[in-house]
C-alpha cells in the first residue's frame, strides 16, 4: 500500500509538473505574441518546419513516457534511477522543441529589436541549462558512489550535503551569469561553453559508469558514444541552423540539422534499450 502511494505521489508530481509546463509556454508565448502582433512584416508559414518539429516533440513524448514507465515498473522508486531522470531529461526536451518551433516560424523571418532576441536567447539557453539538470544530477550521484567506494567512505549526511552544494551551485551559478550578460554575443559564447563542458562532463561520466559497471538500467558506452556525437555534430548543425535565420528559403539546412539531433538522442535513447553485458551476467 505504501508502495502504491508513492507511485501515485510521484505519477501525480509529473502529471503536474508538465501541466506546469504547458501554463508557462502559454504565458510566455501569450506575451511574445503581443510583442510580436504588433510587427507589421508578413509571416510565411513554413510548414515543413511545423512538420519535422512536430515529430520531433512526438518523439520526446514517446521516448520519456517509454522511460516514466520502466520506471514505475520497479518494485522501489529512487529519484537518482537512471529511468526516472532520462525520461525527465526527454520530457524537458519537449518544451525546448516548443520554444524552437515558435522560434522558427518568427526569429527566422522577421526583423526584430535587439532586445527582443536578447530575451528569447536568455530563455531558450535557460531551458537547456534546466534540461542538463537531470544528468548534472545523475553524475554527481554516481560519481559519488565511486569514490566512496574506491577512495573514502563518506556519511551519507555529508555526501548529500556535499552533492546539494554541486548541483545548486551549478544551476543558480549559471542562471545568474546568463541573466546579467548585457549582449547576445556574450550570451552564445557563455552558453558554448557551458554546454561543451557539461556535455563532456556527462560523456566522461558515463563512460566511468560503464568501465566501473555502476550502471545496469542502461548501457553506458552507448549513452556516452552518443554525447560525444552531440558535441562533435553540434558545431555543424549549428552552422546549418544559421544559414537558415540569416535566408529563411534555406528550410532543408534547418530540417537536416533537426534529422542530424533526431539521429543523435535515438542514439542515447537506444541505449537504455539495449543492456550492458555485465547486467545479463549479474541476473
Amino acid at each position: 500500500m505504501l508502495e502504491l502511494d508513492q507511485k501515485r505521489k510521484y505519477l501525480l508530481g509529473i502529471i503536474s509538473g508538465n501541466i506546469s509546463g504547458i501554463v508557462l509556454v502559454i504565458i510566455y508565448w501569450t506575451i511574445m505574441f503581443q510583442v510580436l502582433v504588433n510587427i507589421s512584416s508578413p509571416l510565411h508559414i513554413l510548414w515543413e518546419i511545423i512538420f519535422i518539429e512536430l515529430i520531433r516533440i512526438g518523439l520526446f513524448i514517446l521516448m520519456s513516457v517509454i522511460l516514466y514507465h520502466k520506471w514505475f515498473q520497479q518494485e522501489a522508486l529512487f529519484l537518482s534511477d537512471a529511468y526516472f531522470l532520462f525520461g525527465m531529461f526527454f520530457n524537458i526536451l519537449i518544451y525546448g522543441k516548443i520554444q524552437d518551433l515558435f522560434g522558427y516560424l518568427y526569429y527566422s523571418q522577421i526583423t526584430l529589436e535587439y532586445q527582443i532576441i536578447l530575451f528569447y536567447l536568455k530563455t531558450r539557453y535557460l531551458l537547456i541549462i534546466f534540461n542538463t539538470l537531470p544528468l548534472f544530477y545523475l553524475g554527481i550521484f554516481v560519481l559519488f558512489s565511486i569514490f566512496t567506494t574506491f577512495i573514502r567512505e563518506l556519511p551519507e549526511y555529508v555526501a548529500k550535503r556535499v552533492r546539494f552544494f554541486i548541483f545548486t551551485g551549478f544551476f543558480t551559478g549559471t542562471t545568474f551569469i546568463i541573466l546579467i550578460l548585457p549582449t547576445i554575443e556574450l550570451v552564445i559564447l557563455l552558453y558554448s561553453i557551458i554546454l561543451t563542458t557539461t556535455l563532456l562532463g556527462i560523456v566522461v561520466m558515463f563512460f566511468i559508469m560503464y568501465k566501473y559497471k555502476r550502471l545496469s538500467q542502461a548501457h553506458g558506452l552507448i549513452i556516452g558514444l552518443g554525447f560525444l556525437l552531440a558535441i562533435i555534430l553540434s558545431f555543424y548543425t549549428s552552422q546549418l541552423r544559421n544559414e537558415f535565420v540569416n535566408d529563411a528559403s534555406l528550410v532543408s539546412s534547418l530540417i537536416f540539422a533537426e534529422l542530424i539531433d533526431m539521429f543523435v538522442y535515438f542514439m542515447v535513447f537506444l541505449g537504455f534499450l539495449i543492456k550492458p553485458g555485465y547486467a545479463k551476467l549479474s541476473k
